[in-house]
């Protein structure tokens, strides 16, 4: 059973491979004897072809020894070439062995036989090396030489000559050296060295006229210059030029030489720009969605130009241009055509980037039809021309677009008419609605492009009006019934404007004129009513039924009119203690549950009658005993004048509306009912005081007011306050000295036609000379005021004339860079030096209009604490730690 168990039939293949490879081992010692066999036959066979080639080696040698004493005989330099082959071949030769003696050596440690001595090769090869230099460059120099001579000028580079003929002259002298007590080779070096020297004679000319620089003409006129005829087709070979003797004018050589390096060089010049012109590119970028481009980064190809241009200018202004004469000036103009172009390009991309917008508002195309179809052809110009650039930026292919320059000047032309009628047409609007003049010009596009709806203008009433933020209109969005200042404070118009009715109708400025028309009428009799319920009901309960800026003008005529009587009646103690009655109440009314606008308004009278408690203080103090005694005459006074009761300035008749008149000693002005919305008034402490007589004094006499002082002394604030108090508008204009007399012109037309105040804030940093032509203009207007017109010429403009306008100016007299006012300028205005006011006065008087009752106290302890805070706490610009 074991055999059936470990039984595997197996392929008698495999079996015959088992059995055969028991025999492995003999039969490779069979084949390892056989090759040692052959091995050793090959060897023999090599020993003998070693042995062969070392008997052939040693008969070379007794050749090479029998040459290399002919070589060692050698003495006739002039056979170099001669000599060359057999000298090439010897050198040839022992290099070869060389090569074979090695291959010897490395043959016999091989074989493992010994090693001959090799080194007679060796003493031949050191022994023929200076010997194969000497003639390698004898050789080499005759063979150059004689091709200089014989080879086209043209074909030959002098530098390298030269550097070559330098080189062999120093391997010369050294190899004269290292032959001493050889005289046959020094003999040969020498003659060596003297053919070089006899050639150096010659490099001049080869310097001059081997340079690519050398062209057809310069060689005429060498010719001209040795006066010798040179045949067309003559080979001018270096040979030729010496047959013909042109070592004898060598002066004549290096001078032409000289002349066509120098134009050569302007060549080069002018081909180094063509070249860096030839990359440059016109930068675009897409401009918003209009479908076209504007250029951009115009700065690289102005610096290029600039650079270029002052090079071909220099270029052209060379002693050596005249053959590229024309090609210098055909580049420069092409240049100046570049820079033309540049101009004229940014000046239409400027011009187009304003026009665009203005013209793609179907309001202005509608008003200005002429202006638009204008445009139009230039915006196509502009498109087409951006296009082409889009497709091909290179530089000097959009230079060669027929008529570019042409084209675009034309059209800055008519955008230059075009901005013309739109200033002029703007002027127009600005006449008919003189507040438009202190709009930008950016500004009243915006609000005359979007005329054909009404409710669009809201978001600038602002700009127009400084108490209106936005107007209610009806439903119909077709009458305005009411204003509404940015404070929140409504006033309905008793008169209101259409703004669709007639020509009024897609005319902005005219239905504007009308709500600026409406709002006086509307606020002269709103303090008409307020000044009659003043007695009708309690003080408290009156204030909250008007508008602040109505309250406090009627609340100031009434306080006027009790001052005067009690003055009368020597009984100002009394009044003194009913001032401090009723502002105890309304602060005490500041404290209860007010809304917003409430506040607001008592906040600003608070302000006001804490004032005007103290002046009645000071006139008691004084026991004043008349009106007209100087202490109260130089208080702000206001008195309620009904139609007829007073005279008017500008008309010298009766007044034909009610009025109200602001008195400061003898100078006395008309209230503006400008609405001014319910906004806060300056706390009035001696200093402003001082300010307000300075001011008005000024005014009565026409002439303006001129605050001078350190920052933060109330020198802008003081004014406009003044303004709030006389209800005009005021405009505050900050000054710089970019400022020209254009940009004031257009200031002042709006001051002189709409009856506004400006103050011009930092005036003193207006140029000087910008300053004299404003001296003449403030000057016109003061004289067309003190001579009663109606209408008057400023600056070749026919303006209405609204008397109660006036100019006031700040200055900062310690900052540097500042200019001294010129004395004409000087002379209209009055000043009025502004300090440190009283903080706690401040203190004081805003403590009682936020409803403290102890604010006197509480006051001086608070500015104690704030400016102990100030002096002891950081400094840092992000830290106010004072008042």
């Amino acid at each position: 059973t074991w055999s059936k168990t470990f039984f595997h039939e197996m392929d008698p293949d495999i079996v015959l491979s088992t059995f055969l490879s028991f025999e492995w081992p003999i039969q490779i010692q069979l084949a390892v004897a056989e090759r040692e066999r052959d091995l050793e036959k090959e060897k023999i066979q090599f020993m003998e072809a070693l042995a062969g080639e070392k008997e052939e080696f040693w008969k070379n040698i007794a050749k090479y020894k029998a040459e290399m004493e002919w070589a060692k005989g050698l003495d006739d330099y002039t056979q170099a070439l001669v000599v060359q082959t057999r000298i090439d071949n010897l050198h040839t030769a022992l290099t070869r062995s060389k090569d074979l003696v090695e291959t010897f050596s490395s043959r016999e440690r091989l074989f493992q036989i010994e090693e001959v001595d090799y080194s007679v090769l060796e003493e031949i090869t050191e022994e023929f090396h200076p010997l194969h230099h000497l003639w390698e460059a004898a050789i080499e120099y005759k063979s150059q030489s004689e091709d200089w001579m014989i080879r086209p000028l043209n074909q030959l580079n002098a530098a390298s000559i030269e550097e070559f003929v330098d080189d062999q002259f120093k391997d010369s002298y050294k190899m004269f050296k290292s032959f001493e007590g050889s005289p046959k080779q020094q003999e040969v070096a020498k003659k060596f060295r003297e053919d070089i020297v006899e050639f150096k004679k010659k490099m001049p000319v080869v310097s001059a006229l081997c340079q690519e620089a050398v062209e057809h003409h310069h060689i005429v006129e060498l010719f001209e210059a040795m006066d010798k005829d040179m045949e067309d087709g003559e080979a001018l070979t270096l040979q030729f030029l010496l047959d013909q003797k042109v070592l004898d004018h060598i002066e004549a050589v290096e001078s032409i030489s000289t002349q066509a390096q120098k134009q050569f060089g302007l060549k080069s010049t002018m081909k180094v720009m063509k070249g860096e012109w030839k990359l440059m590119e016109f930068g675009y970028m897409e401009y918003k969605e209009t479908g076209t481009y504007l250029v951009k980064g115009i700065d690289d190809v102005q610096v290029l130009l600039d650079d270029h241009i002052i090079k071909t200018q220099a270029v052209r202004g060379s002693p050596f241009v005249k053959p590229i004469e024309k090609e210098v000036k055909d580049w420069e103009a092409k240049l100046m055509y570049i820079q033309d172009l540049l101009e004229q390009w940014l000046a239409m991309q400027r011009t187009w980037l304003y026009l665009e917008p203005i013209f793609g508002a179907e309001d202005i195309v509608r008003q200005m039809p002429t202006e638009a179809k204008a445009f139009q052809g230039v915006d196509n110009l502009w498109r087409s021309t951006l296009a082409a650039v889009v497709e091909n930026p290179n530089v000097l292919d959009v230079s060669d677009i027929e008529g570019l320059v042409a084209n675009m000047t034309s059209a800055n032309k008519i955008l230059d008419s075009i901005q013309k009628s739109l200033n002029d047409y703007l002027e127009t609007k600005r006449l008919a609605f003189p507040r438009f003049f202190f709009l930008s010009n950016d500004e009243l596009l915006m609000i005359l492009s979007q005329t054909k709806d009404p409710t669009a203008v809201q978001p600038h009433m602002g700009k127009c009006f400084e108490g209106i933020n936005t107007v209610r209109f009806d439903s119909k969005d077709e009458v305005i019934e009411a204003m509404i200042s940015i404070e929140g404070e409504t006033v309905d118009l008793f008169s209101p404007v259409n703004v669709i009715a007639g020509d009024k109708k897609g005319n902005v400025e005219k239905w504007l004129g009308e709500v600026e028309s409406s709002m006086i009428s509307c606020l002269t009799e709103v303090v008409g009513k307020s000044n009659k319920a003043y007695l009708e009901s309690s003080r408290e309960a009156w204030v909250l039924d008007w508008p602040g800026q109505v309250a406090i003008c009627v609340d100031n005529i009434y306080w006027t009119q009790d001052v005067t009587v009690a003055i009368n009646k020597g009984d100002l103690g009394s009044f003194y203690d009913i001032q401090c009655t009723q502002l105890l109440g309304l602060v005490d009314l500041v404290r209860g549950d007010l809304s917003k606008l409430a506040r607001k308004t008592l906040t600003a009278m608070v302000t006001i009658d804490v004032h005007n408690r103290d002046v009645v203080k000071m006139l008691s103090d004084a026991k004043l005993t008349s009106p007209l005694d100087f202490d109260w005459m130089a208080q702000l006074r206001y008195y309620w004048a009904p139609v007829g009761s007073i005279i008017m300035y500008d008309t010298q008749k009766p007044n034909t509306t009610d009025k109200c008149q602001v008195s400061i000693i003898n100078s006395t002005l008309q209230y503006g009912f400008e609405y001014l919305g319910n906004s806060d008034r300056l706390v009035v402490t001696p200093l402003t005081d001082r300010c307000y007589r300075t001011l008005m004094g000024a005014f009565a006499l026409f002439y303006g007011g001129a605050p001078e002082g350190p920052a933060g002394t109330g020198k802008t604030e003081s004014t406009k306050d003044l303004a709030k108090a006389l209800s005009v508008q005021c405009v505050v204009f900050n000054c710089s000295d970019g400022l020209d007399y254009i940009a004031m012109g257009k200031f002042f037309k709006g001051l002189a036609s709409s009856g506004a105040w400006c103050c011009f804030d930092e005036f003193n940093r207006i140029n000087l000379e910008v300053l004299s032509v404003v001296a003449q203009q403030v000057a016109t207007i003061t004289w067309a005021i003190r001579a009663r017109k109606e209408y008057f010429l400023f600056e070749g403009t026919e303006l209405k004339l609204i008397p109660s306008c006036a100019v006031n100016i700040t200055m900062n007299p310690g900052y540097a860079g500042r200019s001294e006012l010129p004395d004409n300028l000087k002379a209209l205005f009055r000043p009025c030096a502004m300090m440190v006011p009283d903080y706690a006065l401040i203190g004081e008087i805003v403590l009682y209009s936020f409803g403290f009752g102890d604010a006197k106290f509480l006051s001086i302890k608070a500015v104690a604490s704030l400016r102990l805070g100030s002096e002891q706490l950081s400094s840092q610009d992000h830290y106010d730690f004072g008042m």
